[in-house]
């Protein structure tokens, strides 16, 4: 049986809160999740425009404490950056106010990235965020139309993917803003978070 509509994530019987994550049951301490995204299919992100601030789903099944933000650098540049963060959602559904600002990862070589954060969050849903500072930077994503999308605007398939709004790489707005665009048919960028309790 299918969660019902206005139901709170908190309210959700276990089997309910974790079937919505894609199996990602197993919550302990010291390992990373990401939120929705049950895809096995990979792919990769590059952000050829640099004056936009990216975010992707991430629901909270259970009441936790956080202490990492990570992301997987593929394609390195000299010099590179990416901010990364996580909003709470808003009344829209969209990215709202901002949770915690992690700081910048290393981009200028490959592999996992990680920032430092020490965040307490209850069930619901949030959203990763993050902007890189040189569009030759490639990232670790989903592959196009696999696992969980934002939904479609027709019946084609060309599900929409992420979101963005218009900012400078900089320090993360307080609140995310208008969305400028929803994103179809592109690589799912993942933001994967450590619990810490």
């Amino acid at each position: 049986m299918s969660p019902q509509r206005g139901v709170r994530v908190d309210q959700l019987d276990t089997e309910h809160r974790f079937g919505l994550i894609g199996g990602e049951a197993n919550l302990k301490s010291g390992r990373y999740f990401k939120g929705i995204t049950h895809a096995t299919a990979q792919g990769t992100w590059t952000n050829a425009n640099l004056s936009r601030l990216w975010a992707t789903p991430l629901l909270v099944p259970r009441r936790m404490t956080i202490d990492r933000l990570l992301v997987n650098i593929v394609a390195a540049q000299a010099s590179g950056l990416v901010r990364l963060g996580i909003y709470r959602s808003n009344a829209d559904s969209d990215p709202g106010d901002l949770v915690v600002d992690g700081g910048t990862v290393d981009a200028s070589t490959t592999g996992d990235k990680t920032v430092t954060v020490d965040e307490y969050l209850s069930p619901g849903w949030y959203w990763g965020a993050w902007e890189m500072n040189d569009g030759g930077i490639t990232m670790r994503g989903r592959a196009v139309g696999s696992g969980f999308s934002l939904g479609w605007t027709n019946g084609g398939n060309q599900p929409l993917m992420n979101l963005y709004v218009t900012h400078t790489f900089g320090a993360l707005p307080d609140p995310f803003g208008t969305v400028t665009s929803y994103v179809a048919n592109v690589s799912g960028h993942v933001i994967y978070v450590r619990v810490n309790a």
